[in-house]
């Protein structure tokens, strides 16, 4: 046979090896880069400990306590003072339980009232009001210098007599049945000319289904004002009002805190994370004490305090981690 004649098939042997040679250096790179995490085995839970720190932190009446110290803050919304006020709470727990504290900052947008205002006969009358969460992203304004009209109670009687709704405000009594044509959707209010729409409820504001107030906003930016009012503006209905309202988005500074208690020896390479928040969302951005929050965070410092005896028998690091800025997703 003429060397001619060998000539493809040493050229096929030479891509072969080629081919296997690089195909070999690229499943040892892969291996080499992905390489499979090492099994630990899990570490027992210990059934010995004392119990009785940890119980007692817990206890119903200890966590009560710490829940009425956060909602003695009052509001938690970002850029009110309650929540700097929580903030520096937290921030001195950590420290005093020997925590590393780790702050981050960032800047959330959050819809605050700027100008509240309700008058009659030029004088406030002195009855509190909070705007509903905007529609999509439109919070409620007033052209400048407010709206004049006559605070009217909606219920059959009123409605079905009246004429003319574009000079009044609507009164909505949630102690009473809704007027069923109604209810309580913005956009009737709206269409039938009616200049604001306040709800309340006469035996207080405790006493709404706080569900119910979902249906006060709408899911198209329809610039319409929508307030929560004090009862006491039952009292005042018939009377002429001015009502300026001004809610808008703006950048709200927060901090979210981390403060590890770290694991004898320093060295350990897994976690307990245990989060909370400690703003608050709520249907009136600008009245956030959200008691279900509040209680997240009573029972992280609680957890915190339980925790203290046990820190020479840690087999892993515990993060606690607060956040600052979950309020937005609602709103």
């Amino acid at each position: 046979m003429k060397p001619t004649a060998n000539r493809p098939v040493l050229r096929q042997i030479l891509w072969t090896a080629i081919y296997t040679a690089v195909t070999a250096v690229v499943v040892v790179a892969f291996l080499e880069i992905f390489k499979p995490t090492p099994y630990e085995a899990p570490v027992p839970f210990a059934r010995t400990y004392d119990r009785g720190v940890m119980q007692a932190a817990l206890a119903p009446e200890a966590v009560r306590e710490t829940l009425d110290e956060i909602g003695a803050h009052g509001s938690r919304a970002p850029g009110q003072p309650g929540l700097a006020a929580t903030r520096d709470m937290l921030r001195q727990r950590f420290r005093e339980g020997g925590l590393e504290c780790l702050e981050h900052e960032i800047d959330v947008a959050y819809p605050l009232a700027e100008t509240l205002r309700l008058e009659a006969d030029g004088e406030p009358l002195g009855v509190g009001i909070w705007p509903a969460q905007p529609n999509f992203i439109q919070p409620g304004v007033t052209p400048a210098g407010g709206v004049v009209g006559e605070l009217m109670l909606v219920n059959e009687k009123n409605v079905r007599s009246a004429t003319d709704f574009t000079s009044k405000i609507a009164v909505v009594d949630l102690a009473q049945p809704l007027f069923k044509e109604l209810g309580l959707n913005p956009a009737q209010y709206c269409d039938l000319g009616f200049q604001a729409m306040i709800v309340t409820h006469a035996g207080g504001l405790d006493q709404i289904a706080w569900d119910q107030l979902q249906s006060l906003r709408l899911s198209i930016p329809l610039n319409y004002v929508r307030l929560v009012a004090e009862p006491v503006i039952l009292a005042h209905a018939g009377r002429q009002v001015c009502l300026e309202v001004r809610s808008t988005y703006r950048n709200q500074r927060v901090h979210n805190l981390l403060g590890v208690m770290r694991a004898p020896g320093g060295k350990s390479r897994r976690a307990v994370v245990i989060g909370a928040s400690y703003d608050a969302a709520s249907m009136l951005p600008d009245l956030a004490h959200g008691s279900v929050y509040a209680l997240q965070t009573a029972l992280q410092l609680r957890l915190l305090e339980g925790l203290q005896p046990h820190r020479e028998q840690l087999q892993r690091d515990v993060l606690f981690l607060t956040t600052a800025g979950d309020s937005m997703a609602h709103t």
